[in-house]
């Protein structure tokens, strides 16, 4: 993203929105890793005057850092997402197998 104002503006949104998850479940978990990767990736790219700073994180954040982080959080939506499927199919087989007859 060029546009440092644009970038401003999809961080912020970004941030917002993953204050909103409900990470008490594995979808909520999985939701809220894929905005952190997606915040992650828009911080490395974007020039260090135009990035929302994270509050742990110091102003010293090089583009290597935040791609690094991007990939633990990318792992992390992997996980999430993987947990999340097989919470889902486990409830699905659940509910199928103890039909009544």
């Amino acid at each position: 993203m060029t546009d440092p104002a644009g970038a401003r503006r999809a961080q912020r949104a970004i941030a917002d929105l993953m204050g909103t998850v409900d990470r008490t479940d594995p979808f909520g978990e999985a939701q809220f890793a894929a905005l952190e990767t997606a915040l992650s990736l828009l911080r490395a790219g974007t020039p260090h005057p135009a990035r929302v700073p994270d509050p742990p994180q110091a102003h010293g954040a090089d583009s290597l850092n935040l791609l690094s982080e991007a990939l633990a959080s990318a792992r992390a939506t992997v996980a999430a997402t993987s947990y999340a499927f097989i919470r889902l199919n486990d409830a699905r087989r659940a509910t199928t197998t103890h039909r009544p007859r």
